[in-house]
């Protein structure tokens, strides 16, 4: 019997996969179906959050279409925990697909402070537009109204926003207030095959926590990391621009020439330039960290060609020497670099921390852990 889920983006398909592997559960990571091959959990990155809204529900569409096909004995759409992406037409997507005529959303995650309440959504008791996520490069919250952050307009079934004890209307997408793991068990009540079911990690993982119970000790083993080493580090949050900065002090930083975004004529020359700082770092210190400096950067970057640019460059590091370990922060960045590099398996080995997940490309011989931006880094990762 198989699960499947389908991600808007690479790190929370990664972070779906190391909350199975509690489970003791096999994951593969597939950047479509056709690479699938065998697992208990095949977690589709459908990468959609950066897409325009139509090639999103052309996406989804496309993915439930091949996946009935399949048969799986649970499917859930892993949507960003802060509603970022094309929520709403995707989960409508979904329900037309497979026929479905009520949908259930628990986007809320208490273990990062994270609640809806009232139809509102807070960050550690903060409403969210007057947190971080309202700096967001491609969805900032402008408000901390549910239905404001979901854009709902025109939807093509009614949208509800209801406490816990409430019951799914017949007709709908239902948003679910929640404010502790507790709420969850009062949700999962309304978990039946005639639902579709989206929402954050934290809701897959009640969903998993009432089908088994036998837990991993996946997260005790100790990591390993292996020399050298590439970190990407593409997150506008605060505390990673800062953490960043600090290890400049040790000389393992190579930031992304500003230049590059704009200076289409000399692009192959910076690329070049960039391509041979890389390795000499790499070659003295074993590690490097590649960022882009947000105080020289260029207004006119786009996050699109931050990471496209970003994706070029590691591809030539490749070519020149041979890198056994990646460390990437942020899903759209990792998904370009994986794309670039013709990764589209990932066989999810250690769920290091909440989110921060290691997995091998197989064919390529590389290991890749992956870390959402807005999340911590452990310290037996971030090393300097």
């Amino acid at each position: 019997m198989m699960i499947a889920v389908i991600a808007d983006d690479l790190t929370g398909a990664a972070e779906i996969g190391g909350i199975a592997l509690r489970y003791n559960l096999t994951v593969e990571v597939v950047s479509a179906l056709q690479y699938a091959k065998k697992a208990d959990v095949i977690v589709v990155n459908a990468n959609t959050r950066s897409l325009t809204e139509e090639q999103a529900r052309a996406v989804i569409k496309s993915i439930f279409t091949d996946l009935q096909k399949l048969n799986p004995q649970l499917v859930f759409k892993k949507i960003d925990s802060v509603l970022r992406g094309h929520v709403l037409p995707e989960i409508e997507e979904q329900m037309l697909a497979i026929g479905q005529q009520k949908a259930l959303i628990l986007a809320a995650s208490p273990a990062l402070g994270r609640a809806i309440k009232n139809g509102h959504y807070y960050i550690e008791g903060k409403p969210i537009h007057e947190t971080g996520f309202a700096q967001d490069p491609e969805y900032p919250a402008k408000s901390s109204s549910v239905k404001d952050l979901l854009r709902v307009t025109s939807s093509v079934f009614p949208v509800h926003v209801q406490h816990h004890e409430s019951n799914l209307p017949a007709i709908g997408v239902t948003v679910g207030e929640l404010e502790t793991f507790d709420d969850f068990n009062h949700w999962l009540k309304h978990t039946n095959h005639d639902v579709a079911l989206a929402g954050s990690s934290a809701f897959f993982n009640a969903l998993l926590a009432q089908r088994y119970t036998n837990l991993s000790a996946n997260r005790k083993e100790r990591l390993m990391l292996k020399s050298p080493i590439i970190y990407v580090c593409g997150s506008k949050f605060d505390k990673s621009i800062q953490l960043v900065k600090q290890a400049q002090q040790q000389e393992v930083v190579s930031y992304m020439p500003a230049a590059l975004a704009y200076d289409v004529i000399n692009q192959a020359t910076l690329l070049k330039q960039w391509q041979q700082e890389i390795i000499q770092i790499l070659q003295s210190k074993s590690k490097v960290i590649i960022a882009v400096n947000t105080l020289e950067q260029a207004q006119e970057a786009r996050p699109e060609d931050i990471k496209n640019l970003m994706a070029s460059v590691l591809e030539m590091v490749l070519q020149e020497v041979k890198v056994k370990e990646f460390i990437i922060e942020g899903g759209a960045t990792a998904s370009a670099i994986l794309d670039k590099l013709k990764i589209n398996r990932l066989l999810m080995v250690q769920e290091i921390a909440q989110g921060l997940t290691r997995s091998i490309a197989k064919d390529q011989k590389i290991n890749i852990t992956l870390k959402p931006g807005s999340y911590t880094w452990t310290n037996n990762i971030w090393k300097f």
